[in-house]
C-alpha cells in the first residue's frame, strides 16, 4: 500500500490503483523472507516458499528481536487457486 501512496498520492488512493500496484509484476516478501508473493491477472497465490525458524536476538539492552532464519532454499509452489 505504501508503494501505491506514494504513486499516486493518498487523497487519490483506490481500489483500483492499488490493484495496478499489485498486478505491475513486483514481487512481494512476507515473513522476512520466508515466503514470496507475486500477484498477476491469473495467479494471486505465493509461488515461492522455503521453511524457516523463529530465533530471538539479543538486541543489547536486555531486549530480544524475533527474527526468521531461512533453513532451506527457495522451493516452487504449484498454483492452488480455484479453477
Amino acid at each position: 500500500m505504501i508503494d501505491t501512496i506514494n504513486r499516486v498520492g493518498f487523497e487519490n488512493l483506490t481500489g483500483t490503483a492499488f490493484y495496478e500496484s499489485l498486478t505491475s509484476g513486483q514481487v512481494y516478501s512476507g515473513l522476512q523472507g520466508v515466503l514470496d508473493l507475486e500477484f498477476s491477472d491469473t495467479r494471486r497465490t505465493p509461488n515461492q516458499t522455503r521453511i524457516g525458524q523463529l530465533q530471538y536476538v539479543d538486541n543489547g539492552n536486555g531486549a530480544v528481536t524475533p527474527v526468521v532464519v531461512p533453513l532451506t532454499d527457495w522451493v516452487e509452489m504449484p498454483d492452488l487457486s480455484a479453477p
